[in-house]
């Protein structure tokens, strides 16, 4: 039975877009929904009613970085061609691997599709790769998509 709900984890990196342009094209071929994940991660030491000043003023820090990480998205989205293939976005903040497992299991994904490298560097050689760490950890089938070789 093919997966009806693939779940697309982006960092919005050029290895980004070609996963989620090789996801949306199995959707295509499946009748999939496919959904792109961003998690950004939060400043784990800034208190949570912490101010920034703006253009507009003092705001929360929490929200500027909220409204930033949907105008990643949009512009994301915007290079992606979805045609008829039914999708959506999620944007979540916290710690990438528990966000994406979470929300796997939360929204009753079928499938998680996402690379093996992005934007990771010196930190996949303290922690591991993000993909390394959801493909140990899901509850459902993880598709991985090597780096794409130009």
């Amino acid at each position: 039975m093919p997966p009806k709900r693939l779940l697309v984890p982006v960092d919005y990196s050029p290895q980004s877009e070609y996963v989620a342009a090789y996801a949306i094209e199995m959707a295509r071929h499946m009748g999939s929904r496919v959904d792109i994940l961003n998690v950004w991660e939060t400043m784990p030491n800034a208190p949570p009613g912490l101010k920034v000043v703006t253009e507009d003023g003092p705001r929360l820090l929490a929200e500027v970085l909220r409204q930033e990480a949907e105008g990643q998205m949009k512009a994301f989205l915007a290079k992606l061609e979805f045609g008829e293939v039914e999708h959506g976005f999620l944007i979540e903040s916290g710690e990438p691997v528990r966000a994406i497992l979470q929300g796997a299991e939360a929204h009753h994904y079928d499938l998680i599709v996402m690379g093996t490298h992005g934007r990771t560097g010196v930190k996949h050689l303290v922690l591991g790769s993000v993909a390394e760490r959801v493909v140990r950890g899901a509850k459902v089938p993880v598709l991985t998509v090597p780096l794409k070789q130009r």
